[in-house]
């Protein structure tokens, strides 16, 4: 829980404003089993703990709008004896002080408390577009109008996702917000350094990657994503994560990295020489990337188009392109033929968060999204 409980009560008062009537389900996720007996490392659902700053497995959260707003968490009781193997549970009491919900249920209770709360609400915002819920709520409708007697199997509820106005209220982070990412992004910036430090040719590529997991351990950070170290061919699959090859005298490396920090991630990625010295080629190729990121951070304003800024980038690659010989034709021609692509075939960054890829990323990518105080870019 990295903020206070008031922070928590006042983006669920802002989430109930939008909504204006109804209910919204907001579930996190339950451990996943890696193998056999081994889970994986658990991490809640964002939109989750965006509202609640809970950070432990299968709870759900019941926000109901309207005159008589109220929040209900449905949590894990504690357990003395599961404790003993798997450690401290916050149970009840704890979820309450952390999150500053109403009201604190046990997660067993949830088939049995939900058909009362969904009494006389016809609105229901669900946890984005899953099929699963939407049965589930169903059956919880149905529920509750046979216990009234009053069954009708046409009224069982209008649908809409909740998610795209928590998306909304993501999108702009608050400065307490900004403080975590700030860190997050030094600690990963400081690890890439050091691993650079470490670089020369024989060296593996897990082994700049234990450079990584050592310094973001240390930070008490983890892998907002798994990392990329890619040396020489290898770079030219964007989502390489083997990391099991040794690094050649002459190649590049690029490493895609960042952890994650209370939940809130960054994101940076870097090019450069195994040996410390760029040839020739390299070096033009890493000023043309270098002058197309320089110019699109220059314009990274209120009010500006990030699709603009992916734009601006395209013509000064494609133009570093043609004037090294790596393309020939006329810029506007190859431009609009889409023939950087074979070199550029990604956008030029996204919206980061509490999701590497965070809430607005297609929306600025698309251009629908002007740059407003409060994004957070990389």
């Amino acid at each position: 829980m990295p903020f206070s409980a008031q922070i928590y009560r006042e983006r669920r008062r802002r989430l109930a404003e939008k909504t204006r009537e109804g209910i919204a389900i907001i579930p996190t996720a339950s451990e996943q089993i890696r193998s056999r007996d081994s889970d994986f490392p658990f991490r809640p659902v964002s939109y989750f703990y965006y509202l609640t700053g809970f950070a432990e497995p299968e709870a759900v959260l019941v926000i109901i709008a309207g005159e008589h707003e109220r929040s209900i968490l449905f949590c894990l009781k504690r357990d003395i004896k599961e404790e003993q193997w798997f450690g401290h549970r916050l149970g009840l009491e704890g979820a309450k002080k952390v999150s500053g919900v109403d009201e604190v249920y046990p997660i067993s209770s949830l088939d049995k408390e939900m058909p009362w709360l969904l009494m006389d609400q016809r609105v229901v915002y669900l946890p984005g577009e899953t099929s699963e819920w939407v049965e589930r709520i169903k059956n919880w409708f149905v529920d509750i109008q046979i216990a009234m007697g009053k069954f009708r199997l046409h009224d069982q509820g209008d649908y809409r996702n909740a998610y795209d106005l928590l998306d909304e209220m993501r999108l702009i982070k608050q400065p307490e917000e900004i403080s975590f990412l700030r860190q997050a992004a030094q600690i990963s910036a400081y690890a890439l350094n050091t691993a650079m430090r470490a670089c020369s040719p024989g060296v593996a590529e897990y082994e700049l990657e234990a450079v990584l997991a050592h310094k973001f351990r240390r930070e008490n950070s983890v892998y907002a994503f798994q990392p990329i170290v890619a040396g020489g061919k290898n770079a030219c699959i964007l989502h390489y994560i083997e990391n099991n090859c040794l690094l050649k005298n002459g190649d590049l490396v690029l490493m895609d990295i960042g952890c994650e920090l209370d939940c809130y991630a960054s994101d940076i990625s870097r090019t450069f020489p195994i040996n410390g010295k760029f040839s020739r080629e390299q070096k033009i190729i890493y000023k043309i990337v270098l002058a197309a990121q320089e110019a699109a951070i220059k314009r990274v304003k209120p009010g500006n188009n990030f699709f603009d800024l992916h734009r601006m980038a395209v013509r000064i690659i494609t133009a570093g392109l043609i004037k090294h010989g790596l393309l020939t034709g006329e810029l506007e021609r190859l431009i609009k033929d889409k023939a950087y692509m074979r070199f550029f075939m990604h956008s030029l960054g996204h919206c980061v968060g509490l999701d590497t890829h965070d809430s607005g990323s297609k929306e600025i990518r698309d251009g629908q999204q002007v740059l407003r105080p409060g994004m957070v870019l990389t």
